[in-house]
């Protein structure tokens, strides 16, 4: 059998003749010597420096709606450029992709239009040839002619080149123009065992007759813009899928918009969903089982690993996998990386015969458990949660530190007060720092220009950071709430490193009244700490988490500004501060549904999440029901938060043959009982060790501040044996110094770690020589 791949994307026009297309500029040509897809497409030729083009007519009767009928649905066009270096900037239009409307067909200087300035010399590879550029007609266009296209009836399809001198040949093509969201869908049984993608990548990419341009392969490698779909919602249409060692990356297209680089589409689809990622679907039908398989099972039972998966790299927009729709019968993932899934990954509809095991998940969202089987993954560096919004601060074109309401970050910012001062130091910095303001402290408030929380309740959250190398550096913080003007009504949380406390302030037309605290926190140098402020009706809510800590303010009866839905960023700078700024990265925000942790445990009773490893993620697991959790074999190290208690109410943790989820965030009056006692025994075989004072202490590079007793306890005899216990309730490995005394005896002392087993150790005895009580020693 082979797979059966399909697509939502509707032909406009295949390109392989004339008939429709009007030139602008110039005289086009039905070229059969390249083409990207099917047997010829339109190319023009350059005399002289100038814009040429053309676009296709569907013609009265055909109109499309994207403003309704298609609303959210994105433009596949195929664009060729053969001379980059002869063309001009991508900001200065050099490639477009035009759309009109109307009876008069679009020229340089008539018709009614659009344009969205997609690529040039200053972006374009030389080595890229043909490339599919896809748009979604809602976006700001970058050039208008004639009051811009009508989006509820656009007719004419296109694009144009600018060159920028006489060049030879015809170095401009378009080919196939298709719409849709962009779906990729797979049903049947892959031919090659492991290979289901290069098959889904054969019957694009591969079949020049398609060509739909939503995977493309370089090297063994496919590129991705658009939605994978495994399975079928038609009755019995079966899919049996494997997947081993494949490699899957998500493109992040973006356009010039007359001010700044944003992406060619919105983060979301109009039903909320990503435009990016893998959907595994199922249907009814008694002969349309859906299975699918990553990678290959190492071992059983809670020691069940994998080899051998699939890698997937998502994009900087939101990608995300989802698991089962409901009517999914197998779904078995072995030993696969998914990366920068920031939209997440959803478990939560797969049964308890499903399987997920030994995978690693990095810079994600949320993975979302339901009772599957989940052993001995691995969650590193992945983000708070599942954002609705999610700002790296990646300045991708600067070639120096440039103000983040003036750069092209992912989302456009602008300033309620100053602003000029948080900057984004470089290119790939993924931080921006709060820089000395000169002679006068001052305050920068900056907020996303768009609703991006579509919600009245919602939190924003950041990490924030003060290096080493500063002195005197100023307070950080988020705010939500905000107005959608200059005026400063806002909350903001804020993190005070001079000062070592976190304030939760309320600001009135630019008039800051303390809400809750200041609370102490002792903040440290060269330390991450997440921020995350929450509203929730007239709760008023924040969190300041890192060093093994999380400290709450809270308030309650604030009515202000409950309909305003802007977040941002405010920094006090100071006008003293030297040397390195005070920074903050990974803005998210959202609204107060969306899950956070890089795990969400399901309810107790589906709960199957065992043997994980969670390193330095931001906040690791998160509990919606107030019950009681097991908690079985998970490590944890360098996590800002171990648990976040989102129920509201009581929530017990009993942990077994693991680390401690800590420290924990509480919402509203929630509680959390963590129970994972542990045994300390200090002992010696001698009868005179009875009566001997035991101390441990802990050392440095564990969650305890070092120097804290552990334990100090006296030996006694223990039915014949002779030793110094105390129960210790464990949160992770914990490096400490254990001491023995008494008289007689010369002072004992040694290292030691405590872990998840406890501790044991014992004591060496050495006879004090010059003591006035002698014993024999052991």
């Amino acid at each position: 059998m082979a797979l059966t791949v399909t697509t939502d994307l509707v032909q406009i026009t295949a390109a392989d003749s004339l008939t429709g297309w009007t030139q602008i500029g110039g005289t086009d040509a039905n070229e059969t010597d390249y083409f990207a897809q099917g047997t010829a497409c339109v190319s023009l030729s350059y005399n002289t420096g100038s814009e040429r083009g053309s676009t296709f007519d569907i013609g009265a009767g055909a109109t499309l709606n994207f403003s309704t009928t298609h609303a959210g649905k994105l433009i596949y066009i195929w664009m060729r450029c053969a001379v980059p270096s002869l063309i001009g900037t991508r900001a200065s239009g050099a490639m477009k992709i035009l759309l009109g409307s109307g009876t008069t067909i679009p020229t340089l200087s008539a018709g009614v239009w659009s344009a969205w300035y997609v690529d040039g010399s200053d972006t374009i590879l030389g080595t890229d040839g043909w490339k599919c550029y896809i748009i979604d007609p809602r976006k700001t266009a970058s050039q208008t002619f004639g009051g811009g296209v009508d989006l509820t009836a656009i007719r004419h399809f296109g694009g144009t080149m600018t060159t920028t001198a006489s060049v030879k040949g015809n170095p401009y093509g378009i080919d196939q123009i298709m719409y849709g969201f962009g779906e990729l869908r797979a049903r049947g049984t892959n031919t090659v065992e492991g290979a289901g993608f290069k098959e889904m990548s054969d019957a694009d990419f591969g079949t020049i007759a398609n060509r739909y341009g939503i995977i493309t392969e370089k090297e063994g490698v496919f590129y991705v813009q658009g939605r994978l779909v495994l399975g079928s919602t038609t009755a019995d249409q079966p899919l049996t899928f494997t997947s081993q060692n494949e490699v899957l990356v998500w493109n992040y297209p973006v356009y010039y918009d007359g001010t700044s680089e944003t992406p060619c589409m919105n983060d979301a689809r109009d039903d909320g969903t990503p435009y990016f990622g893998i959907d595994i679907v199922g249907n009814s039908g008694a002969s349309g089982n859906t299975s699918v398989t990553f990678g290959a099972k190492v071992g059983t039972g809670d020691t069940a690993k994998g080899r051998s998966g699939p890698l997937f790299i998502g994009s900087r927009a939101p990608t995300r996998f989802d698991g089962d729709d409901g009517q999914v019968e197998t779904v078995l993932i072995y030993g696969t990386t998914f990366s920068k899934f920031r939209a997440g990954i959803d478990l939560s509809g797969n049964a308890a015969s499903d399987e997920f095991d030994g995978n690693t998940i990095t810079e994600s969202g949320s993975l979302q458990a339901g009772p599957v089987e989940l052993r001995n993954c691995t969650f590193i560096n992945n983000l708070g949660g599942t954002y609705k919004t999610f700002e790296d601060f990646i300045n991708a074109r600067a070639s120096g530190a440039e103000a983040l309401t003036t750069a092209d970050p992912r989302y456009d910012w602008d300033a309620t007060l100053n602003g000029s001062n948080l900057s984004i130091p470089s290119a790939s910095a993924g931080y921006i720092e709060l820089l000395d303001p000169g002679a006068s402290d001052r305050r920068e408030v900056v907020k996303i220009v768009a609703d991006v929380v579509g919600n009245d309740d919602h939190y924003a959250e950041a990490i924030v950071r003060w290096p080493s190398g500063g002195a005197s550096q100023g307070a950080l913080g988020v705010c939500i709430r905000m107005a959608t003007s200059t005026t400063e009504n806002y909350y903001y949380l804020k993190a005070d490193l001079l000062n070592s406390q976190v304030t939760l302030i309320r600001t009135d037309t630019g008039s800051d009244t303390t809400i809750a605290g200041p609370t102490s926190v002792t903040f440290l140098e060269d330390t991450d700490y997440l921020l995350s402020l929450r509203g929730d009706g007239t709760t008023i809510e924040g969190f300041v988490s890192g060093n093994s800590a999380v400290t709450k303010v809270s308030a309650t009866g604030q009515s202000s500004y409950q309909t305003n839905r802007r977040v941002g960023i405010r920094g006090d700078a100071e006008a003293d501060q030297t040397g390195d700024a005070p920074r903050l990265s990974r803005f998210g925000a959202g609204p107060e549904t969306l899950p956070l942790g890089a795990v969400v445990m399901p309810v107790t009773a589906s709960q199957d999440v065992k043997y994980c490893s969670f390193i330095n993620n931001a906040r690791t697991t998160s509990i919606t029901d107030a019950d009681t959790h097991a908690y079985t074999g998970h490590s944890f190290s360098g996590n800002m938060v171990g648990l976040r208690n989102r129920s509201g109410g009581s929530v017990i943790v009993n942990v077994t043959d693991g680390a401690s989820p800590s420290p924990v965030e509480n919402e509203a009056s929630g509680t959390t009982t963590i129970n994972n006692t542990v045994t300390l025994e200090v002992n010696n075989p001698n009868p005179n060790f009875v009566g001997a004072r035991v101390r441990i202490e802990a050392d440095a590079g564990g969650p305890e501040v070092e120097g804290t007793q552990l334990m100090s306890e006296e030996a006694v005899d223990v039915a014949g044996e002779y030793k110094a216990t105390q129960d210790y309730s464990f949160i992770s490995d914990q490096p400490v110094i254990i001491k023995a005394r008494k008289v007689g005896f010369l002072p004992f002392e040694t290292t030691g770690t405590i872990t998840n087993d406890g501790l044991t150790a014992t004591v060496v005895w050495q006879v004090d020589t010059i003591s006035d009580r002698i014993v024999s020693s052991t």
